[in-house]
């Protein structure tokens, strides 16, 4: 009797295990086929995006005119400059509302890609003889970055050219703040930032490649770096540092657009061009530019601190050179009565002031040859 009682009790655990065990592999599949339908969700959702990039951005922009039409407050924020100083005074200050501009530039730019990259790269290229899907998608984004950075590294020289910075980085500091802007300048240094804030979209709907996660660094940290030049009023440095950048990025895409197109002799060309522009513009003209922020901004502290000591007699004018070579006295913390170390600052200044003059001036003249 109690034999046949311990073999029912096991019969009874092995039908209870398997009847466990049969429970877990089912919430098993069924936490697999939930993953999977979550999966199937975001890759269906991400595939409607990427095949309606012209659609639903002019939907989005539709929605705001009609708004705007409306005479909905918020809505013109998206199609005009905030923070004019006076009506008809071309002159803007910075503020929050600003991202409203950059969203609506963000939308745009999404928009204007797809078409053109559709509607003219791809059929350039397929009349030239291109007629891999990939490469076709590879030929029309290079040939909307090289649109896109002819146009813009374009107005950037303008825009500096119409400023006092123009190849003077000493303008950097002179009068900073610089505040407020003109109205070309607040456009183009917004609708730059608005580039770079869709080119994050951009990454992550095109097809991932190895360098994503370099890739993607780099636009989160250009992004940042604008947004706080913007609202810090850096934007001469700004808008000399994308010109120093943009220039290299017009060569590239044109050498790759020649690659497609087979002509090979060119292409190579064209590569040493960008090995070439790349070492000036971004090893010698960006190290200027680094070298004048930090040394600038020293000089600009110094100069504070000298013309804050009030002393008897005129004051002496060191011109308007603010990039000098760092001076240290100040931080070693001299000795002595203020208008002696006023004295003592002002003949150190002058004999590091002479040297980077020197140094201005012969960088100046062999841009200007």
């Amino acid at each position: 009797m109690s034999k046949r009682t311990g073999n029912g009790s096991t019969t009874h655990l092995q039908n209870s295990a398997a009847s466990t065990k049969k429970k877990l592999m089912l919430s098993a599949k069924g936490a697999d086929s939930i993953q999977k339908s979550d999966e199937g969700i975001l890759t269906t959702s991400a595939k409607f995006i990427i095949e309606h990039q012209i659609e639903l951005p002019m939907t989005l922009i539709g929605l705001i005119v009609a708004l705007h039409g409306l005479r909905v407050p918020v809505a013109s924020k998206f199609f005009y400059l905030s923070y004019e100083t006076s009506p008809g005074s071309g002159e803007y200050g910075v503020g929050f509302d600003d991202v409203y501009y950059v969203a609506f530039w963000v939308l745009a730019f999404t928009a204007t890609r797809e078409a053109i990259m559709r509607h003219v790269f791809q059929p350039f290229a397929r009349w030239n003889g291109v007629h891999s899907a990939k490469k076709l998608v590879r030929f029309a984004e290079q040939g909307w970055s090289f649109l896109y950075y002819v146009v813009f590294w374009t107005l950037g020289m303008y825009v500096m050219y119409q400023g006092p910075h123009w190849f003077n980085v000493s303008h950097y500091w002179i009068d900073y703040p610089h505040t407020p802007i003109s109205k070309i300048c607040k456009w183009y240094y917004l609708v730059q930032f608005a580039f770079w804030v869709q080119q994050v979209f951009v990454l992550n709907i095109e097809e991932r490649r190895k360098d994503f996660t370099a890739m993607l660094t780099h636009h989160i940290i250009t992004c940042v770096l604008m947004a706080s030049s913007y609202f810090s009023n850096f934007t001469r440095i700004g808008n000399a540092v994308l010109c120093t950048m943009d220039f290299a990025d017009i060569i590239l895409p044109l050498a790759k657009i020649l690659n497609y197109l087979n002509m090979r002799t060119i292409c190579d060309i064209m590569f040493v061009v960008f090995l070439v522009s790349w070492l000036v513009t971004r090893h010698i003209l960006f190290g200027i530019i680094i070298w004048s922020t930090f040394v600038g901004a020293r000089a600009r502290q110094i100069l504070h601190t000298l013309y804050s000591i009030p002393v008897p007699g005129p004051v002496h004018n060191t011109g308007d050179r603010h990039h000098i070579l760092v001076c240290h006295d100040l931080a070693r913390g001299d000795k002595g009565h203020p208008w002696e170390r006023r004295r003592r600052y002002e003949e150190r200044f002058r004999r590091r002031l002479m040297f980077c003059v020197i140094a201005s001036d012969m960088y100046r003249n062999s841009i200007q040859r």
